[in-house]
């Protein structure tokens, strides 16, 4: 291992570039806010003025607000994931990994490509984390949209659960697809491992060779004599 990899810190330059991306993401976000907002208020507004679309009972608007609510919905958790504390959460994340794999020291005994590898697979897991909770703000939003749109038609049956089973579905796999790949369940993988190999080691552990030794009867000749155990030999002195 290379040991000039004094410190896996930031620059100033890598840290201003991160913080300027961010704000750059949250002005575009307020940007969609902002349409968003008033295009719905104007919706709503003819809705009103027209005495419902011209008689329509049902909130048009409605299918609007929650359809194009969903997309700013999944647009700020996105945003908010690449926040200034953020990041720091994955560098942290890294840093705590390196401790774990190679030991306190490992800044002397490893190098850059080291902590590369281990900061991908935190930004990673991280950036997973980040999709299934976009996932799970669309989900909510439209799923809320369907079932206004069924508590304002009157129908009888509830076609929403449709969708919000199927939906679900998808939904709870790719959860359970982002927990098996977190760094608790590689821990408890790893673990997993190490304990299955110490049980075959103590199943497949070589028996002691039992000591041979060579006695001189009465009559000259020589009598091979096997040690027995310690166990065996208690055991016959019991029995005796």
């Amino acid at each position: 291992m290379s040991s000039d990899f004094s410190q896996p810190e930031i620059d100033r330059n890598e840290i201003r570039r991160r913080v300027e991306k961010y704000y750059n993401q949250r002005k575009e976000w307020y940007i969609h806010l902002t349409v968003f907002v008033v295009v719905n208020a104007l919706l709503w507004g003819i809705w009103l003025v027209t005495g419902g679309w011209f008689g329509m009972g049902f909130p048009v608007p409605m299918i609007v607000l929650l359809g194009w609510g969903a997309g700013l919905a999944g647009h700020g958790v996105e945003v908010a994931s690449h926040s200034p504390d953020r990041m720091m959460q994955i560098d942290r994340a890294a840093h705590d990994e390196m401790d774990k794999i190679y030991g306190p020291d490992w800044l002397s005994v490893t190098d850059k490509a080291d902590y590369d590898r281990v900061y991908k697979l935190a930004h990673k897991r991280y950036r997973q984390k980040a999709e299934i909770a976009i996932h799970l703000a669309v989900y909510v939003t439209i799923n809320l949209m369907l079932w206004t749109i069924w508590l304002s038609t009157g129908t009888t049956f509830p076609f929403p659960l449709i969708v919000m089973g199927g939906w679900g579905v998808g939904l709870a796999g790719h959860a359970a697809s982002v927990y098996f790949d977190s760094a608790r369940a590689t821990e408890a993988r790893e673990r997993a491992v190490e304990e299955a190999i110490s049980r075959y080691n103590v199943a497949y552990e070589k028996p002691k060779k039992r000591k041979r030794e060579q006695l001189l009867t009465d009559d000259g000749e020589l009598l091979d004599v096997v040690d027995e155990p310690d166990t065996v030999k208690e055991s016959r002195q019991r029995g005796a």
